[in-house]
């Protein structure tokens, strides 16, 4: 799967946060990485979240996940 816009990066996010609470957790980031063909090792995921996350709770909101693809 190739993501080419922002509303499908925004729609991906929407999907895979499934408590609505602005935030994807790491389980959340893998298993959506897996389905777009990313399967990243544990290593390189714990490094996007620390470059993403500004909130230092190890989870990423819609802003940081739509920054993450714009690179």
């Amino acid at each position: 799967m190739r993501i080419t816009n922002h509303e499908e990066i925004r729609q991906m996010f929407l999907r895979y946060d499934k408590d609505r609470s602005g935030y994807l957790s790491r389980e959340s980031i893998t298993d959506l990485l897996r389905q777009i063909n990313l399967p990243l090792e544990n290593d390189i995921i714990d490094a996007m979240i620390a470059e993403c996350a500004t909130n230092r709770q190890g989870k990423i909101d819609l802003y940081e996940f739509l920054r993450f693809f714009e690179k």
